[in-house]
């Protein structure tokens, strides 16, 4: 019904000139006319089910070749010369005073309103803490503009008329602002629109990857926790793959809290702000069993999910056990190409997520493909016929990327009982979602697409807990111990270190130098 790697050949030569996101090598898989499965392995979830308390399970570990010669940590900025901004010119009509004129050689003639001017007033904003010292709601509905001069430095000078009521009394009644003052006013929603958030799907560079396009990034605990440009680099690398992970940790219990905390601060859950991960009796989490864990997402069923998860291995003497990697955006990215149809099933179907145990009642409802995009056609057939077509495919590569979706979530674990579909309309659309869910489940355990790794004592995985689904092999507890300890980092202390991390480091010629460093490498597999 689809074929895994022809989506990816379609957007290969593009990809070469564009992004590294979609490249492989594979052929195409035959599928099971059934249930999509692949044919010549059948099912990959049986096949890591059977038998893996004794390490008889089919190999999904990565390359074993040498790693690509990607940068190991980002250069810091070089500090630019200020350049003074060009400047503009400002004017008040006689006959309206609410409006000032604002323009310049570049820049046509462009009228804003007294009371949004005054509320972007320099002075009125703390120099340290750059917090505004008054509400919006404060300024008078009726304010205007009594006058407007240029200093001799060429600064705007705005006197008002009907100011605020407490800066009219303390003798307040002017705002100055410099050219380029004026000027990002304007072009500026937010001042964080001047930092660019590096996330998969807000930039459209971010790479999508399956065993053979990506070689997992390794940090030494040490670079790590100096949070120089080694940290910065193993972020940039979180915002691209998703996926990385940190050696040499110490092997104490609050390791993985100091790690995490890089990030400022940690998400903390009822399971508090870090966790164990054992095998235990009358387990409430089917993680804290021996069993095979099928690929998911954690915590679907709170209001902000984890958008970072962190795994320290304190010990892993048992047989089986290995960690299962998937990224569930590729996925996403395939179906949207080659079955939209399916995608747009698990675009706009909500599912409940829930946990009921223990005294603890949560639940949420979203859909595994959240925020998703729509593709026209003629970008899908583009796409599907790829390079060697003749087309030039850089653009509907853009347009597949900016319509990816926002996150995936995917718990089955988790996943509520579905309401029961007593209705020919409701039996249509079960059968819709149905066939869509087996797609992409079948699509994430193929075995091209995981990463398989055992943790050694002292490894610690980090990843996008909204993007790369987890999951882990059976084990044997009778044969050794195994003990992890997680912990999460929450969307807005993600957000607020990739803005740091792109403010302070050349993050644009590190991202090349690593595009160019995986395609030579995965070209030698």
């Amino acid at each position: 019904m689809y074929a895994r790697s022809r989506a990816l050949r379609a957007v290969q030569g593009a990809a070469s000139r564009h992004t590294d996101g979609l490249i492989t090598r594979t052929p195409p898989t035959a599928r099971c006319v059934k249930c999509l499965a692949p044919t010549a392995s059948f099912h990959t979830s049986s096949r890591l089910r059977q038998g893996e308390a004794t390490g008889i399970v089919p190999k999904t570990a990565t390359s074993t070749s040498s790693p690509p010669l990607v940068p190991a940590s980002l250069k810091r900025r070089r500090a630019a010369a200020a350049q003074p901004a060009a400047a503009v010119v400002c004017r008040v009509s006689a006959a309206d005073p609410t409006l000032l004129t604002i323009e310049g050689p570049d820049l046509p003639p462009t009228e804003v309103p007294a009371g949004w001017l005054r509320d972007r007033c320099p002075q009125s904003t703390s120099p340290s803490s750059g917090n505004k010292n008054f509400a919006t709601g404060e300024i008078p509905v009726d304010i205007a503009i009594e006058s407007v001069r240029q200093d001799s430095e060429g600064n705007w000078e705005i006197t008002w008329r009907n100011n605020i009521p407490r800066f009219v009394a303390d003798g307040i009644n002017t705002s100055v602002f410099k050219s380029g003052q004026l000027r990002r006013a304007l072009h500026t929603e937010f001042a964080s629109r001047d930092l660019a958030v590096l996330q998969h799907h807000t930039v459209p560079t971010a790479s999508q990857w399956n065993r053979r396009t990506l070689y997992p990034r390794e940090v030494s605990y040490a670079d790590w926790m100096a949070g120089e440009g080694h940290f910065a680099a193993a972020v940039t690398e979180l915002a691209e793959s998703g996926l990385v992970f940190i050696t040499g940790v110490p092997r104490d219990h609050d390791s993985v809290r100091t790690m995490a905390l890089q990030f400022g601060a940690l998400k903390e859950t009822f399971y508090g702000n870090t966790w164990d991960v054992v095998s235990k009796p009358r387990a409430e989490n089917v993680a804290y069993t021996s069993e095979y864990l099928g690929l998911h997402s954690d915590m679907l069923y709170l209001h902000s999910p984890p958008k970072l998860q962190f795994l320290h291995c304190l010990e892993n003497k048992a047989v089986g056990g290995e960690s299962l990697f998937s990224d569930a955006m590729r996925t996403a990215a395939e179906m949207m190409v080659h079955t939209p149809d399916l995608a747009a099933a698990l675009a706009e179907t909500n599912l409940g997520w829930h946990y009921d145990n223990g005294g603890f009642f949560y639940e949420q409802a979203r859909p595994v493909f959240q925020g998703m995009g729509q593709l026209d056609a003629g970008t899908r057939e583009v796409l599907a016929a790829g390079a060697a077509s003749g087309h030039d495919t850089a653009d509907a590569v853009a347009r597949l990327y900016a319509a990816l979706p926002t996150d995936v979530w995917w718990s089955p674990p988790f996943q509520t009982p579905l309401r029961a579909p007593t209705t020919p309309e409701a039996r249509t659309r079960f059968a819709a979602w149905h066939a869509a869910a087996s797609t992409f489940q079948h699509m994430l355990e193929e075995d091209g697409n995981m990463i398989r790794r055992r943790l050694r004592e002292g490894d610690c995985v980090v990843f996008d807990n909204r993007r790369v689904l987890h999951g882990r092999t059976a084990f044997d507890p009778a044969s050794g111990g195994r003990h992890l300890r997680g912990a999460y980092v929450g969307i807005d202390e993600w957000r607020s270190t990739i803005k740091r991390v792109e403010r302070d480091y050349a993050v644009p010629e590190f991202l090349e130098a690593r595009k160019q460093a995986l395609r030579a490498w995965s070209e030698n597999q």
